[in-house]
């Protein structure tokens, strides 16, 4: 598991992942990781993220954890599980769905 964005920068042009035929290099998803660490607080908190089965979401995830913080992914579909992580943990306020990082 990559939690650094310059490592995962570092496998530059390879092929990272594969999302609907179309191929997403390692550099593409380093990219799209530190844009989402970029819009996360500097404090480290708990954050849940809504997923979805997207490169965009894997990037979402691999940057709020090298940005630090504690990460509860929460498959999209299952609200109930969302809302029970919110009462149980109260994640900070910068989870929400991953689709604000999609091209």
């Amino acid at each position: 598991m990559f939690f650094s964005e310059s490592h995962l920068r570092s496998f530059g042009a390879n092929p990272c992942l594969v999302h609907e035929g179309r191929v997403s290099t390692y550099a593409e998803v380093a990219e799209l990781a530190k844009a989402a660490a970029r819009e996360l607080p500097a404090e480290q908190q708990l954050i849940a993220i809504e997923m979805t089965q997207t490169p965009a979401a894997i990037a979402r995830y691999l940057g709020t954890l090298d940005a630090g913080h504690a990460v509860i992914p929460i498959m999209t579909g299952h609200e109930e599980l969302l809302a029970l992580a919110v009462k149980r943990f109260r994640p900070g306020p910068a989870g929400r769905r991953e689709t604000a990082f999609t091209s």
